[in-house]
């Protein structure tokens, strides 16, 4: 039997574990955390590489510890870092630097031998009032629980991104951000309708706003010298956080939680959250580029695909790499007074982010459904102040959302999150 089985690898799920050893005093044997992914932090580390971030939006007080100042102690200590692995405001660490000082806490805590191999799938109690975790390999029986879980699991994916074929999401599992492929397939054709052997640059459509289709598109011109047209609804927005910093503590947080309604408080995390932004290093770059021409941001949305050989293309595994033509409906454009918009690509690619609604997880789902878990009418969790959901369930990330405030998906409202939950729960 397990006393603390910690439900998703992600930063919140080891997170919680340093935090149980460290401050709560539980000893590792007493500890698992349940992910499907290879190794720990496997999905976020994927997900940072396929946007092509650099430096985290987080400061780099907002660590995977309980000592806000351990990265930039394991900084100065190592000669592989320097000033160029932080960035201003707040001196931001640079990936590679959160990546090593993540191996490094999680290596010195023994989090990797934490770590089964599975996916959650339901949750029941025994007889003995103990949780019966089932997997896609075994059962796991367990005294608590710890839920660190998001909304939805699936990249978000447009309409009519459903009928498209081979439009890759920058967030879909196994995705590769690499146009080796593409640039050889845009030279094969320059050559056959030119005659010229010369390399083609690739021209890359991109549908999305924010920050991770800003960061995307960046990277596509530093490492592809790609051209890249990024398709969104709005023009690009700068903002430091993507939330308002002071729900991270006495500022605004108690307002929020005096609130007796469970809507108003919805209403002030859409208000107090800021998606779709980006910060101002990552808005500079996009507006560079954006000057120089290798960039051009179009307002609008997709209204449909077109392979540009006609729409039957014989089937291949490079299907991905032939051009399309991509129509785009601009803003509040009637359908007699302005024409769509039509651009040519080597390749469409989605950065969408995720699906927004607790609805999709379907183990959130099954615990309110069969053991009677409160949530909000949005399907979004209602726990104690404790954070306890449901005796002996506990929730850290997004699904804590409604106590935590606008920043409980960020590494920040992780740690406000844990802290309660280990002055609460038993050791």
């Amino acid at each position: 039997m397990i006393k603390h089985l910690i439900i998703g690898g992600g930063i919140g799920g080891v997170l919680t574990a340093i935090y149980l050893q460290k401050r709560a005093g539980v000893p590792p044997r007493s500890i698992r955390i349940v992910d499907p992914h290879p190794t720990l932090l496997a999905r976020w580390h994927a997900n940072v590489e396929a946007c092509g971030m650099r430096y985290l939006r987080s400061s780099s007080s907002h660590v995977l510890d309980t000592d806000f100042r351990s990265l930039r102690s394991f900084a100065a200590r190592s000669p592989s870092f320097d000033e160029g692995d932080f960035t201003p405001p707040y001196r931001r660490p640079s990936v590679r630097l959160f990546r090593a000082h993540c191996e490094h806490i999680m290596q010195e805590t023994g989090t990797p031998e934490l770590h089964i191999k599975a996916t959650a799938q339901s949750l029941k109690r025994n007889g003995k009032g103990l949780f019966i975790l089932e997997t896609d390999n075994g059962s796991l029986e367990a005294e608590n629980l710890i839920l660190s879980l998001g909304p939805g699991t699936q990249p978000l994916r447009p309409h009519w991104a459903e009928s498209a074929a081979k439009v890759q999401h920058i967030y879909d599992p196994g995705f590769d951000s690499s146009l080796a492929r593409t640039q050889r397939a845009a030279a094969s054709g320059h050559r056959e309708r030119s005659g010229n052997s010369g390399t083609q640059t690739p021209h890359v459509a991109l549908v999305g706003g924010g920050i991770g289709a800003a960061q995307h598109a960046c990277m596509l011109v530093r490492r592809y010298q790609a051209t890249v047209s990024i398709i969104a609804r709005h023009e690009p927005a700068m903002s430091i956080f993507d939330f308002n910093p002071c729900y991270v503590g006495p500022s605004c947080l108690p307002a929020f939680l005096s609130l007796d309604d469970y809507l108003q408080r919805r209403r002030v995390l859409e208000q107090e959250r800021y998606p779709g932004t980006m910060p101002p290093d990552v808005y500079a770059e996009l507006q560079r580029l954006r000057d120089s021409g290798s960039i051009s941001w179009i307002r609008g949305e997709v209204s449909r695909v077109e392979h540009s050989h006609g729409e039957h293309e014989p089937k291949s595994d490079h299907a991905y790499t032939k051009q399309r033509t991509v129509y785009i409906t601009p803003p509040a454009a009637g359908k007699e007074s302005q024409a769509d918009i039509r651009i040519l690509c080597d390749t469409l690619r989605l950065a969408t982010g995720f699906t927004p609604e607790f609805r999709s997880n379907p183990l959130i789902q099954q615990i309110s459904t069969e053991l009677g878990a409160p949530c909000e009418a949005g399907g979004v969790p209602i726990p104690g102040s404790t954070l306890e959901w449901l005796s002996r369930v506990f929730l850290v990330g997004r699904a804590a959302e409604l106590e935590v405030g606008p920043p409980a998906g960020n590494i920040i409202g992780m740690h406000n999150a844990v802290k309660r939950l280990c002055n609460s729960i038993s050791v």
